[in-house]
């Protein structure tokens, strides 16, 4: 898969922070398009910022279960892979980690059921969005925080998707 960036602390707060022994996460994302051609989105309303369906592989997990597993989880729905889009680095010294993200292109198959939030993303505040791919690139192009984790990941999301768009 193509490798699309890596992204540091330097990018988000303008300084490197040294990683001693990093832990290191591999996580699944994906453009999930349903019949209509709108774009799944979750908003974070707890921390006023938008990213894409997805989340980390557990133990044993390839990315794809991962995906498949968490897709089901926050959009309550069965997905076929049509493409890849890339992959993502970041370097977080702030929590001292080494995430790889990979990112799809996917269709919804079979109808659209029930979230399954986990608790974490309850606390949060996480909603389900379908919306145009317009609106996609107004969410991510107009996110606002001051807060590192959401800057990480606004910023992977909006390069994966402008990667995506290339292939929609």
């Amino acid at each position: 898969m193509k490798n699309l960036a890596k992204i540091t602390d330097k990018e988000i707060q303008g300084r490197y922070i040294k990683i001693e022994n990093p832990v290191h996460r591999t996580a699944a994302r994906a453009i999930i398009r349903d019949t209509d051609g709108n774009i799944a989105l979750l908003f974070v309303s707890k921390k006023d910022f938008y990213k894409l369906p997805g989340g980390g592989a557990e133990e044993g997990e390839t990315v794809l279960e991962a995906l498949n597993r968490e897709v089901m989880e926050e959009v309550g729905c069965q997905i076929k892979v049509m493409d890849e889009v890339g992959v993502i680095t970041e370097e977080r010294g702030d929590l001292g980690l080494t995430q790889t993200s990979y990112c799809y292109i996917a269709d919804v198959v079979g109808e659209k059921m029930a979230v399954n939030f986990d608790k974490y993303e309850l606390a949060d505040g996480y909603e389900l969005l379908w919306v145009s791919a317009n609106e996609v690139l107004e969410a991510f192009h107009g996110a606002n925080t001051d807060e590192v984790n959401s800057r990480f990941i606004t910023m992977r999301e909006l390069m994966f998707f402008e990667e995506a768009l290339k292939k929609l």
